[in-house]
């Protein structure tokens, strides 16, 4: 039995895959990706919340969390770190951190150039035209084979 609860897999991008995974496999997945993103984000220079104290154990990976754009905070400038997180929260940050993806995604991907187009256009018309002379080949060797046998019929 597959469960769809969060499933890291059933992200739409994902969804083509239908891995099929457990939701076990599926959320320690999410984890590893989440802790690889955040050692590959810059450091905020100072900690960005006043409730937060200088050297706390968890201060860099809060300020990755606000480099990354996963959280702002609250309101009144704290990040209130003991509190439990809310299901709505939770939900928050999983939406932020998807865009977040996405938006690293997207930046790996370099964007094809003209001179790069008009080549692949110009290779799949060489190979069009080169499939039309073997098809044109074919016909003349018929052609030619047809002609044959009709100079010898006379």
């Amino acid at each position: 039995m597959r469960s769809t609860a969060l499933n890291f897999c059933s992200h739409p991008r994902l969804a083509e895959l239908n891995c099929g995974c457990s939701r076990q496999v599926c959320l320690v997945s999410f984890v590893i990706l989440c802790s690889f993103f955040l050692l590959a984000s810059p450091l905020a220079a100072n900690p960005p919340f006043k409730d937060i104290p200088d050297n706390h154990w968890a201060e860099k990976s809060v300020d990755r969390m606000v480099q990354m754009g996963l959280t702002s905070g609250y309101q009144d400038g704290t990040f209130k770190g003991l509190k439990s997180v809310t299901r709505f929260e939770l939900a928050l940050y999983l939406s932020n951190f998807a865009h977040y993806v996405d938006k690293r995604i997207f930046e790996q991907v370099q964007p094809i150039s003209d001179r790069d187009r008009t080549l692949l256009s110009t290779q799949l018309h060489v190979k069009e035209l080169q499939e039309s002379l073997d098809e044109m080949k074919k016909q003349v060797q018929q052609l030619q084979a047809e002609l044959a046998t009709l100079k010898k019929k006379q």
